[in-house]
């Protein structure tokens, strides 16, 4: 329900219409739910087996940068991209006016105990995209004959990579066949850690991406819960690749820096498959989902940084390899 971008920063009057009777539904329902003896804590009223529905409202967006076009909002619930919500892409005309979106979405949701948990302790992932475009070069200051160098802030820091995990169910791979390269591939992988909810279900630990840079968010894992570690490879259709099965996944190098010691010595835990298939995508069908999901017992480790408690602003690094046999 976007409305287009207009070049007076003014809400459309219908919106503001809209809006009122929005706040005057609300102030009714919650008028009703006091009189009818609901209590203020939060999901109190939510009765299981019910289907709960509820309204999010996108009003506007400000601070956009310039340089991105084609604004956009997305939002979700934590661990549910592949049922995000969002609205209409919205031109940018970089003058620092606020994007109006005025997009409402409605969302039903079955009551069970882990969602009434969710609403209490997880919130909703609202987040802005847009399409990043360069300044021509004389803005810049650039030399026509050198290519504009992209700006380091968009960029993560290297990470030092560790060397695979040797497996130990199967054959060492003799010396000759070592960096051999037969064919290589674009890869996207996923990994995600779930632990045991008191309900009985797997639910995905949540990530922390204060730092803002791609692929170096935190896994916040609570102390002493049955876990389980869930790898999905993606990548382009059309190619010779094809799946045939999970050899190993194996879990070491434990440790609290970045940096790896390949001297040092550290138990190498060979986890459990417990699962492994394709998946079918209603999103892209030019692509190949390739799931696979393990349990993961961090307390066979022995290792004195996963069995206490992580002080304030340490992490815990460790290195997962997984082989697997193509077609």
């Amino acid at each position: 329900e976007g409305q287009g971008q207009n070049s007076e920063v003014t809400t459309p009057p219908e919106e503001i219409n809209r809006m009122n009777e929005l706040d005057l539904k609300s102030a009714t329902l919650d008028g009703k739910m006091t009189m009818e003896g609901f209590t203020e804590e939060i999901g109190d009223h939510l009765k299981l087996g019910s289907v709960f529905t509820f309204r999010v409202t996108v009003l506007q967006a400000s601070g956009i940068l310039p340089e991105y076009a084609d604004i956009f909002c997305q939002f979700n619930f934590l661990h549910r991209h592949d049922e995000a919500f969002s609205t209409e892409p919205l031109k940018n005309n970089g003058r620092g006016t606020p994007l109006g979106f005025y997009h409402v979405q409605n969302i039903a949701v079955e009551v069970t105990e882990s969602f009434v948990e969710y609403i209490k302790t997880k919130p909703i992932v609202f987040e802005v995209f847009g399409h990043y475009q360069q300044h021509p070069l004389h803005l810049q200051g650039q030399d026509l004959n050198s290519p504009p160098q992209p700006s380091r802030r968009f960029f993560p820091p290297p990470m030092p990579l560790s060397k695979p995990v040797p497996a130990t169910k199967l054959n060492t791979m003799s010396k000759p066949s070592l960096g051999q390269s037969v064919s290589k591939y674009d890869l996207l992988v996923w990994f995600e850690i779930s632990e045991l909810e008191p309900t009985g279900e797997y639910i995905p630990a949540v990530v922390d991406h204060t730092g803002g840079l791609p692929c170096q968010g935190t896994f916040l894992l609570h102390q002493g819960i049955q876990r389980r570690i869930t790898v999905t490879i993606i990548h382009e259709k059309g190619s010779e690749l094809h799946w045939k099965d999970v050899r190993e996944l194996v879990v070491g190098r434990i440790r609290n820096k970045a940096e790896v010691d390949e001297a040092a010595v550290d138990a190498i835990l060979s986890l459990n498959i417990i699962s492994a298939k394709y998946l079918k995508s209603s999103h892209s069908s030019n692509r190949t989902f390739y799931r696979f999901e393990a349990v993961w017992d961090s307390s066979l480790h022995n290792s004195l940084l996963l069995n206490r408690v992580t002080p304030y602003g340490e992490k815990i690094y460790m290195t997962l390899s997984a082989y697997l046999e193509v077609r």
